[in-house]
C-alpha cells in the first residue's frame, strides 16, 4: 500500500535492550536508517538479537551481533535480511517496488563495505589524495604489495547496492569486518591483480560519477568526497533531486552508456530490471512477477517503456532468432522472446539500444543507409590463421571503445590475459619419452602416455577449454594492440604466445576466437556465447571499400548463388537520425523482405575525433551524405527501407 503522501507500508526493525522489535511503518511517516549490503555465501543463521534463523553470510551474522547495534542505536531501521522473510519469495519480490522509496525516504544509508579489495594498508597508502588522478598514481604505487593476492571489492560488484546508493542521499560508509589479507586466494595470471586494482578503480570513480556529478561550485569535489568516504569510511551528502520524473528513463544521465561495460551482477536474470526500472513512476512491477521469465519480463519492460514514451531500439530482434514468427516487415523489427539471460548488469544494458525519436509507426525507426557484400569466414586451412589475426586486430581497431569497454570492465577480461601454454605439456612428453624405450616392461608407460595424449587433445576440443583459451588471448592481443594502453610488456608478451602457439591453432579454438570478438565488437555479451553459437555466426562484411566484422543470423540463407570470393549483398539497415545516436545499433537486412537478420558494429563512438566521424558517415551512407559548408556538418538522406531495392545502389 501506497500513497504520494505516505509511501510504502513496509516492515521496519528497532534495537530495544538487545533485542529486536519489528513493527510496520509508512516511509514518509518513520525516522529510520537503511542497511546497504552484499550478501557473500548465505546459510540459516542465529544472531543473538531474534529467537530465529536468518539467511545471512558468517561475515554479516557477526556484523548483525557486533557493529549493527551501536551503529543504530534505539533509531528505526530497514535491512532485507532482517526485516523481509527471506522463507517467503513472493515477500521477497513484493518488496522490489519498495525498494526506491525506502532507500530514498531514510534519514541516511549505512553502506556496509566487506574489506576484500580495498584494505587498511590502501587506505593508508592514498590517505589524502586531492583527486582521482592522485588515487591512481598512489594506488598504482602501493599495489605491489597485493601480489596475487584477492582484491574485489565486493560492494562494487553487486547490483542492488549501486541502485541503493543512487537512491540514497546521505551515506555513511563502514567496513564489516577488519581482517588481515588472504594469500590463500592467489592467481597464476601475472596481469591479473593488476586489472583487478584497474577496475575496482573504475567501478568507483562511475559508483562516484552517478551519487554525485558535480559539487554546487561546478567542480568534480564531490566525486573526490565521495571517494574518500567510501575509502575512508566517511560520510557523504548529495544534493541531487531523489525523485525520477516521468520523462526521465534508464538513459538519462548516460547511465546505460556509463554501466554498459559493468560486471555488476545480481541473484537472478530479473534483478537487472526489477533493479533499475522501479524507481521511474512509469515503470509498474508485473502482477505475475513471480512467475514470469526473464524474456517476459524483458518484453513487458519494453511495452511499457513503448506506450510511456521511452521508446528505445531492439539490439536483438524477432527476424535475427524466430524469422517464421514474423508477420510482416515491422514486426520483424520488435524485440525477440529469446533475449539471452544477462549474469550482470552490462549484460542487460546490451540488450538495449539507444532511445529511438520520433513517434511509433515513425519511418526514423528504420532506414537504408548502404548495400553491403557479405562474405563467409574460412577458417579451414594453415594459411588463415595469419588472415584471421588481421580479421581479429582490424575489428578491435575498428571498435576502440567497445573493445575498451569490454577489456576495462571485466567481461574480456573475465579469465584473465595469460592463456596456457602449449610446450609445457609438450615438453613433458617428450622428456617421459625420452626416458622409455621399447621394451616390454615400458609398455604400460608407452600405453600411458598414449592415453594422456588423448585426454589432452579431448579436454582441448571441449568448450570449457576453448572459450577461456579465447577469451584469454583475444584479451592479451587486445591488450597489444589497444593505443590507449601503450602496454609494452604485453606487447611482447603477446608476440611470444603468437609463435608459441604457430602449431596449435585448431579450427575449433580459431572459430572461436572469431566468434567472440564479433560479440564484443557488436555488442553481444560473451555470456551469451553458447546462445550466440545457437543463433548467430560471424561474417565478413564489406561497405563501400570497408571491412567490418558482423553477426549473421544462423538461419538466414542468401536467395543469391554465394560466390565465395564475391559474396552476397545485403542492406545496412539505420535505426537513428539524430547526431546523438547516427551510426548505432546498425542492423544487417534481407533485402527481399527488409527484415533485420545480423548485426553491425556501431559506426561512431565516444572516442571519435569530428573528422573520423565525418569519414565513417560518408561511407555508412555512401550516395545520401553531403557535407555542408567548410565545417565537419553533414546533410544525411533518410531513404525507408520500403523504398530500396538492389538496383538502386550497389557498393
Amino acid at each position: 500500500m501506497e500513497t504520494d503522501n505516505l509511501g510504502p507500508l513496509v516492515q521496519f526493525a528497532r534495537f530495544v535492550n538487545g533485542r529486536l522489535e519489528t513493527f510496520p511503518a509508512h516511509t514518509r511517516r518513520l525516522q529510520y536508517y537503511a542497511i546497504s549490503h552484499v550478501w557473500g555465501k548465505t546459510e540459516w543463521l542465529q544472531v543473538n538479537c531474534l529467537c530465529h534463523d536468518i539467511l545471512a553470510s558468517l561475515e554479516k551474522a557477526r556484523f548483525i551481533n557486533e557493529q549493527l547495534p551501536a551503529l543504530v542505536g534505539s533509531t528505526a531501521f530497514w535491512m532485507d535480511t532482517l526485516t523481509v522473510n527471506q522463507r517467503d519469495p513472493a515477500e521477497v519480490i513484493a518488496t522490489v517496488q519498495s525498494i526506491p522509496a525506502i532507500f530514498r525516504d531514510a534519514q541516511k544509508t549505512i553502506a556496509v563495505r566487506e574489506e576484500d579489495g580495498i584494505y587498511d594498508c590502501c587506505e593508508k597508502a592514498v590517505r589524502g589524495f586531492a583527486d582521482y588522478e592522485e588515487l591512481v598514481r598512489k594506488l598504482i604505487m602501493h599495489i605491489d604489495e597485493h601480489d596475487g593476492d584477492d582484491y574485489r571489492e565486493s560492494y562494487l560488484q553487486r547490483l542492488w547496492t549501486l541502485q541503493e546508493v543512487l537512491l540514497s542521499r546521505t551515506i555513511q560508509f563502514v567496513i564489516s569486518e577488519r581482517k588481515k589479507l588472504s594469500y590463500e586466494e592467489r592467481h597464476q595470471n601475472p596481469y591479473w591483480y593488476r586489472e583487478n586494482v584497474v577496475r575496482v578503480l573504475d567501478s568507483l570513480y562511475g559508483l562516484a560519477h552517478a551519487f554525485e556529478f558535480t559539487s554546487n561550485d561546478g567542480s568534480l569535489r564531490g566525486i573526490t568526497d565521495f571517494m574518500k568516504a567510501y575509502i575512508c569510511s566517511g560520510t557523504v551528502t548529495s544534493e541531487r533531486r531523489l525523485m525520477r520524473g516521468a520523462n526521465e528513463n534508464i538513459f538519462t544521465n548516460s547511465f546505460a552508456n556509463v554501466y554498459a561495460s559493468s560486471i555488476r551482477s545480481a541473484t537472478e536474470p530479473r534483478d537487472y530490471i526489477f533493479a533499475t526500472m522501479p524507481q521511474f513512476p512509469w515503470y509498474h512491477y508485473p502482477e505475475e512477477a513471480a512467475r514470469m521469465t526473464f524474456n517476459e519480463i524483458f518484453l513487458n519492460f519494453y511495452e511499457q517503456s513503448t506506450r510511456n514514451g521511452h521508446r528505445f531500439a531492439c539490439r536483438i530482434t524477432r527476424s535475427m532468432i524466430t524469422i517464421q514468427d514474423c508477420h510482416n516487415a515491422d514486426h520483424a523489427w520488435h524485440p525477440s522472446g529469446l533475449q539471452p539471460e544477462p549474469v550482470c548488469l552490462g549484460d542487460f544494458l546490451k540488450l538495449l539500444g539507444q532511445p529511438l525519436e520520433g513517434a511509433i509507426g515513425s519511418e526514423n525507426d528504420y532506414h537504408f543507409a548502404t548495400t553491403t557484400t557479405i562474405n563467409e569466414i574460412d577458417l579451414g586451412d594453415g594459411e588463415s590463421i595469419s588472415t584471421m589475426l588481421d580479421i581479429l586486430e582490424a575489428a578491435m581497431r575498428f571498435s576502440p571503445e567497445t573493445w575498451v569497454m569490454s577489456h576495462r570492465g571485466g567481461e574480456l577480461a573475465k579469465y584473465g590475459a595469460w592463456p596456457e601454454s602449449y610446450d609445457s605439456f609438450n615438453r613433458y612428453l617428450l622428456k617421459t619419452c625420452l626416458e622409455v624405450d621399447e621394451s616390454e616392461q615400458d609398455l604400460d608407460e608407452i600405453a600411458r602416455i598414449r592415453a594422456l595424449v588423448q585426454d589432452e587433445e579431448h579436454r582441448q576440443n571441449q568448450d570449457d577449454w576453448i572459450i577461456p583459451q579465447s577469451m584469454k588471448l583475444l584479451n592479451m592481443m587486445f591488450a597489444s594492440v589497444d593505443k590507449f594502453q601503450q602496454n609494452l610488456p604485453m606487447q611482447g608478451d603477446w608476440n611470444a604466445v603468437k609463435g608459441e602457439m604457430q602449431d596449435h591453432w585448431a579450427i575449433s579454438l580459431r572459430q572461436k576466437m572469431v566468434l567472440l570478438a564479433a560479440m564484443v565488437s557488436c555488442r553481444i555479451p560473451l555470456s551469451a556465447v553458447h546462445w550466440a553459437s545457437e543463433h548467430l555466426r560471424p561474417v565478413r562484411v564489406q561497405l563501400n571499400g570497408m571491412y567490418v566484422l558482423g553477426l549473421l543470423a544462423n538461419h538466414y540463407t542468401s536467395t543469391e548463388n554465394e560466390d565465395k570470393e564475391v559474396g552476397w549483398k545485403m542492406f545496412c539497415g539505420g535505426r537513428h537520425v539524430s547526431r546523438a545516436s547516427r551510426g548505432k545499433d546498425l542492423a544487417l537486412v534481407d533485402p527481399a523482405t527488409k527484415m533485420p537478420v545480423g548485426l553491425l558494429p556501431d559506426f561512431a563512438d565516444n572516442l571519435q575525433t569530428e573528422e573520423e566521424f565525418v569519414k565513417r558517415m560518408s561511407v555508412l551512407y555512401n550516395g545520401l551524405v553531403t557535407k555542408v559548408g567548410s565545417g565537419n556538418s553533414l546533410a544525411i538522406m533518410n531513404v525507408p527501407l520500403s523504398m530500396a531495392n538492389l538496383t538502386s545502389r550497389g557498393t
